[in-house]
């Protein structure tokens, strides 16, 4: 049997849908979100280097390594949403706002001690909201393009009680290593 393209299986095109949603996402996404970040920083910050560039400065170099950067993070996405979606509540949309929320602490926390010094640029709190808002963004749209194109084969998610327990368990202790994080930055 001749090998065909990780697409020409069921599973690989969630994989796939995976990637393209965290390069999109979190590729082209992290990009407008750095541009804002970048627009409103104080005018003294122009042309500073940062963990992810020169503030001001948008480069197709950067661009594309954001975009590789983003599909490899939804390539995990797409997997821990495939492996952790029988024990999620609900439909697409409230699986994927309990997933985006899963994703925020761990992402959340990358982010914010991979660019601590690019905090100083504006608003802490605007940078917070930016960013966060764009990983919920991530867990719904993994959420949506998995279920709509693996509607045909998956198996219907079946949550349990201790599925639940434990995903409240690891969920509260992240967001209380988030909230650390988080602090150190206010």
């Amino acid at each position: 049997m001749g090998g065909g393209v990780l697409s020409d299986y069921p599973y690989g095109r969630l994989v796939l849908a995976g990637m393209g949603v965290g390069a999109l996402i979190f590729g082209l996404g992290s990009r407008v979100a750095m541009r804002l970040v970048g627009m409103m920083a104080s005018p003294e910050h122009a042309g500073e280097q940062t963990a992810f560039g020169t503030v001001g400065k948008v480069t197709v170099a950067g661009v594309v390594g954001l975009v590789v950067f983003g599909s490899i993070a939804g390539l995990f996405c797409g997997l821990v949403y495939l492996t952790a979606r029988s024990r999620l509540p609900g439909g697409w949309l409230v699986r994927g706002l309990v997933f985006g929320l899963f994703l925020l602490v761990p992402i959340g926390i990358i982010i914010i001690a991979s660019s601590r010094s690019d905090f100083a640029l504006t608003s802490p709190t605007l940078i917070l909201a930016i960013f966060g808002g764009m990983i919920l963004i991530d867990g719904l749209a993994t959420a949506w393009a998995i279920e709509r194109l693996g509607r045909d084969y998956l198996p219907p998610p079946r949550p349990s009680p201790s599925g639940y327990a434990i995903l409240g368990v690891v969920t509260a202790t992240c967001f209380v290593a988030l909230g650390t994080s988080v602090a150190d930055v206010l």
